[in-house]
C-alpha cells in the first residue's frame, strides 16, 4: 500500500500549518507566526512544499503548484529587501496563495505518494540520466519521477536541469511555462534549500512529461 510523502518534524509541522489552517485564518495566522520569529524564508518553503504536494497540477497552467512555486525565489528576494512588517507582507501573500490553493475545490486536497526508486538507487549516474531522458521522452510520468529521486542522491542540479531543459526548452513556443516553471523551481531551491528538492520537482517533472507530442 503506497504511503504518503512527510517531510522531518519541523519542516512538517509549518507545511501542515499552510495546508491545514482554514483560509479565512490564514493571513493573521501567517502573521501572527512571523511577529513570533517565525522566518520568513521557512514560511516560503513550507508553502512551496505544501502546494507541491497537496495540490493537483491543472490541465493547463492554472492553478496547482506552477505559479506559487515559481515566484517564490522572487518573493524572497523581495523580502529580503524589505524592513520591518513590510518585510512580512511578500510572505503572507505566498503563505495565503498556497493556502487558497490547496483548499480550493478544483486543485486540493491532493496528496503526494511516497515513491520508492528500488534496484534504479544501484545504478550509476550515466544510466540514471539515459533513462531518466527516455522516461520522460516517453511520458512516463512515476517513472521519470523515481530516476530524479534516484538523480537526486548522486546528480547535480545542473545534471538533472539539463536532462529536463532537453524536453521544456523545445515546448517553450507553445506554452512558456514549461520552460518556466522548471526554471523557477530550481531557483526556489538554490534560496530555500536544496533538501526540498524531492517534493519541490516532482510536480514539474509530471509537468513536463504530460506535454503533447510535437516531434
Amino acid at each position: 500500500m503506497a504511503g504518503l510523502v512527510t517531510l522531518d518534524e519541523s519542516t512538517e509541522r509549518l507545511v501542515r500549518f499552510v495546508e491545514d489552517t482554514p483560509p479565512e485564518d490564514i493571513v493573521a495566522a501567517t502573521c501572527s507566526r512571523l511577529s513570533a520569529g517565525t522566518p520568513a524564508r521557512d514560511l516560503l518553503a513550507a508553502a512551496g512544499l505544501a502546494v507541491s504536494r497537496s495540490t493537483e497540477l491543472p490541465p493547463s497552467h492554472h492553478g496547482g503548484p506552477v505559479h506559487p512555486v515559481a515566484g517564490l525565489q522572487a518573493v524572497n528576494r523581495i523580502a529580503s529587501r524589505l524592513r520591518g512588517r513590510a518585510a512580512m507582507l511578500p510572505a503572507v501573500q505566498s503563505v495565503a496563495l498556497a493556502n487558497k490553493h490547496v483548499h480550493a475545490p478544483e486543485m486540493g486536497p491532493a496528496a503526494m505518494p511516497a515513491i520508492a526508486v528500488g534496484d534504479l538507487a544501484a545504478k550509476p549516474k550515466r544510466e540514471l540520466l539515459d533513462g531518466f531522458a527516455f522516461e520522460l521522452g516517453r511520458r512516463r510520468a512515476a517513472a521519470a519521477e523515481r530516476h530524479l529521486l534516484a538523480l537526486l542522491e548522486v546528480a547535480e542540479p545542473g545534471e538533472i536541469m539539463e536532462a529536463l531543459l532537453a524536453v521544456a526548452l523545445p515546448r517553450n513556443a507553445l506554452d512558456d511555462h514549461y520552460f518556466l516553471y522548471l526554471v523557477y523551481a530550481f531557483r526556489a531551491l538554490e534560496d530555500l534549500g536544496w533538501q526540498h528538492a524531492a517534493v519541490i520537482l516532482r510536480p514539474p517533472v509530471r509537468f513536463l512529461t504530460r506535454h503533447p507530442m510535437m516531434e
